[in-house]
């Protein structure tokens, strides 16, 4: 499906190190008929959201508990026990968007990017490339296994997410519609100008 999209056309790859992501890039890969217009780069910045270890001392009935903590302070800051909280794993998305925005000033940058991660790592994507608050991202739900995320490049130059995205109603800023909601909403945000690829991919 992807080389469908992308066809002949530059791209660059960005994985986590996870081995189930190197798995999907491999399978992904296997479409193109040109292997070498694509670029595989894996990030440990991409990796997904550290639960801790927890588990190893605790009973397993502590998850039902540590579940109701999460949803008294809210996904996006209640951090595991040893582990990670949302705003860690958006911290870690910024800084990888970062080097995104360097790679972009290159002459030589591909015309799109693929990004194989996880279901936080691409919501907090998200949130912080359109600028979305905490309650938008509140009510984002996972991503499925091989769910795509396409974002395209628009004629006024700013990106907007084409697929359906998993989230309670009202739309957010630059998504075209909900997994389940036809509702439309033109994407605010711009990228600098010359500097952007054609299209974004985030799968999970």
């Amino acid at each position: 499906k992807k080389w469908r999209i992308i066809g002949y056309e530059s791209v660059t790859f960005y994985a986590s190190p996870y081995n189930s992501c190197k798995q999907t890039f491999a399978y992904v890969a296997g479409s193109f008929q040109n292997k070498n217009s694509c670029q595989y780069v894996e990030d440990p910045r991409l990796r997904n959201q550290d639960f801790g270890d927890w588990h190893l001392k605790e009973a397993p009935e502590k998850m039902a508990e540590f579940k109701k903590q999460a949803e008294r302070v809210g996904k996006f800051y209640y951090r595991w026990p040893e582990g990670e909280s949302a705003t860690d794993v958006y911290d870690r998305t910024s800084s990888f968007m970062e080097t995104l925005y360097r790679k972009w000033k290159q002459t030589d940058r591909p015309d799109n990017y693929v990004i194989i991660t996880h279901s936080i790592v691409i919501q907090t994507f998200l949130m912080r490339w359109f600028h979305w608050d905490v309650e938008t991202f509140n009510r984002l739900r996972k991503f499925k296994n091989g769910q795509l995320a396409v974002m395209e490049k628009q004629p006024n130059g700013s990106y907007k997410l084409v697929t359906p995205l998993p989230c309670k109603p009202p739309v957010p800023d630059g998504v075209k519609f909900l997994a389940n909601n036809p509702q439309r909403s033109e994407s605010k945000t711009k990228p600098k100008p010359g500097n952007e690829a054609k299209s974004m991919y985030s799968l999970e």
